[in-house]
């Protein structure tokens, strides 16, 4: 991981302060001159004792690698996730060494029977050529993209007079948004294909058959196999795949979650129907966008993700919502209207919004508007 500082400084001491160290040497030119060379030798044992402390302290950062990781990265909320420190001393002089790792709210110790620690601390002496790892498990509250507090390691010499300190990075944690089966979420997969309601199975094309299944009643007729069926003496339907034309474009309108003041706990289920959304069409072979005039956290920009049935679509999209933060400063319609030039004909465009609020996009078909709870 990256350094990101270093610095050294000395322990509260009367020995490691330099004007005492200074007056020792004053002291000891007086003794000599005087004679008084037992004295004078316990200065110089004080003396030599400090020095080796120092240059102990100074070399002990010196060929130490220290690696900090998390893993898994990405996750879901409640999800537990793996901090490692593994530290490797190699050089033949042992070190003595301390670390500290703060944590956040949203990324916690995982809930034991002892008090719940805001830090992790660690000690250790590391001889020659040693190496030490140590394991923390932490669990993510809620969603976001956080890094943790920076790493603290301290390296002290053996008499712990002196002490230098390395600070490093941590990396970054994506934590998703919830994801809820579609049917949670009262947004039938028939409602998908715009402004009608249709309630045959998801837009079939009859050309692409997946197998063959039972035969149910409230299947068409027109599905039925009668070449199968009268093989097998029993009526055998089509498993037809999702018709390759639907398309659906998803979009969050946050200026909505944010007047007249910010509302996070709506904001928060807008971004899991969202994500919840896109999962349902990767899963489906769905091809789908993602259009949020929020800004994402470290990128300063809006979410704006042309239609795609690519393998990575998902996984770029969650990592989007995962980085959004409830802010605006431009227009959802503006958005949508500028990137509806390259929406495949017939895209359904679902607008996720609180309350009743409704984006100026009427010159668009096929919309289908999601309400979080109530307006203010």
């Amino acid at each position: 991981m990256m350094n990101t500082g270093e610095q050294s400084h000395n322990r509260t001491s009367l020995y490691t302060m330099p004007l005492i160290r200074y007056i020792l040497l004053v002291i000891l030119v007086l003794l000599i001159i005087n004679m008084n060379f037992l004295p004078a030798g316990f200065i110089i044992f004080i003396i030599l004792i400090v020095e080796f402390a120092r240059i102990w302290s100074k070399i002990s950062l010196h060929n130490l690698e220290i690696v900090n990781s998390i893993f898994p990265s990405r996750l879901f909320p409640d999800e537990e996730t793996t901090l490692k420190i593994e530290i490797y001393n190699k050089k033949h002089i042992p070190v003595n060494l301390s670390w500290t790792q703060a944590l956040i709210p949203q990324m916690q110790e995982i809930q034991t029977e002892e008090r719940k620690r805001s830090s992790f601390n660690g000690h250790k002496m590391l001889g020659r050529f040693d190496k030490n790892t140590s394991k923390y498990k932490i669990v993510a509250a809620k969603r976001g993209y956080y890094r943790l507090p920076p790493l603290v390691i301290e390296a002290k010499d053996g008499l712990g007079l002196f002490e230098k300190t390395k600070i490093l990075s941590n990396p970054a944690v994506i934590v998703y948004p919830r994801i809820r089966p579609i049917n949670e979420l009262e947004l039938n997969p028939s409602d998908l294909i715009g402004d009608r309601k249709d309630n045959r199975p998801l837009l079939p094309d009859p050309i692409r058959i997946a197998g063959l299944r039972d035969y149910t009643p409230d299947m068409p007729s027109r599905f039925i196999n009668w070449k199968a069926s009268a093989s097998k003496d029993d009526l055998l339907a089509k498993m037809l795949e999702p018709s390759a034309d639907l398309r659906i474009c998803i979009t969050v309108d946050t200026e909505t979650f944010c007047q007249p003041l910010q509302d996070v706990e709506p904001f928060e289920e807008a971004l899991s129907v969202a994500a919840s959304l896109a999962f349902w069409a990767d899963n489906n072979k769905v091809p789908f966008g993602l259009i949020v005039n929020g800004h994402q956290k470290e990128h300063n920009c809006p979410i704006v993700m042309p239609i795609s049935g690519a393998p990575d679509q998902i996984s770029l999209a969650l990592e989007a919502l995962a980085r959004l933060e409830l802010t605006t400063k431009l227009r959802l319609s503006d958005l949508i209207k500028m990137e509806s030039a390259t929406f495949p004909l017939g895209t359904t465009i679902i607008v996720i919004v609180k309350g009743t609020a409704r984006p100026d996009v009427s010159s668009l078909r096929n919309i289908i508007y999601y309400s979080i709870g109530k307006e203010d």
